[in-house]
């Protein structure tokens, strides 16, 4: 503990240090701002079954959003001189860090789930986004005005797991630090990868029921039910 009127100033050596500890986190924030199939090593012969222009769009705008919210602690750290409080520099570092993860974790999930339609598994991830893209339109064409306008379609992934899953649009995620899933997401385990099993449809049904507004209202009538 400092004594009462003690400075916190930091010495020449440890000021440098957070110099460039600030100079190695604004580098790196430069290098998770936007995801292109280039980027991400799709080939030609891979664009038949890439996720949309639609999909890149919606995750580049998160990612961006995100980039903001980063860039707004930058300057507030660089608004700090070499004499500022030793406090203040490591708590401003402290907060584009923590905007630094959000946004190596946003891009991290949707590099990883791109970059899965360059590999042997494209061809059945394409056909399940046909098979949940025909759900949305089956109700757009029965009921166009239920939709209150057009609608990135649900994009798939294989990761580990007992079944499949699904995260729906607009739902934080603790696994992003809290930021909102652009655009639905189901996850088909390895061994699952059958377009044709019931399971998925399912999954594709807890997307329309929360795009429609079915979620909400079901929850709604529940409680007033029990209540």
């Amino acid at each position: 503990m400092l004594a009462r009127g003690q400075s916190r100033f930091l010495d020449p050596a440890a000021s440098r240090f957070l110099d460039l500890k600030a100079l190695g986190v604004e580098g790196r924030t430069r290098l998770l701002g936007r995801l292109t199939p280039d980027m991400i090593g799709l080939r030609p012969q891979d664009k038949l079954y890439a996720p949309s222009a639609d999909h890149f769009r919606s995750a580049n705008d998160r990612l961006a959003a995100i980039h903001r919210s980063v860039r707004i602690r930058v300057v507030q750290l660089r608004s700090l001189n070499q004499k500022a409080d030793g406090d203040d520099r490591l708590l401003a570092l402290a907060m584009v860090e923590r905007e630094l993860d959000r946004a190596r974790r946003a891009f991290g999930l949707f590099f990883e789930v791109f970059a899965q339609r360059g590999t042997s598994m494209a061809r059945s991830l394409a056909a399940h986004d046909t098979i949940a893209r025909d759900c949305y339109n089956a109700v757009h064409r029965t009921t166009p005005k239920l939709f209150s306008g057009p609608l990135v379609p649900p994009l798939t992934y294989m990761e580990h797991g007992y079944s499949p899953a699904t995260m729906r649009r607009g739902i934080t995620m603790a696994r992003l630090l809290g930021e909102r899933n652009p655009f639905p997401l189901i996850r088909i385990p390895y061994d699952r990868d059958q377009p044709w099993q019931a399971v998925f449809l399912h999954e594709v049904s807890h997307n329309l029921q929360a795009d429609l507004g079915l979620w909400i209202e079901n929850r709604d009538a529940v409680i007033q039910r029990l209540a």
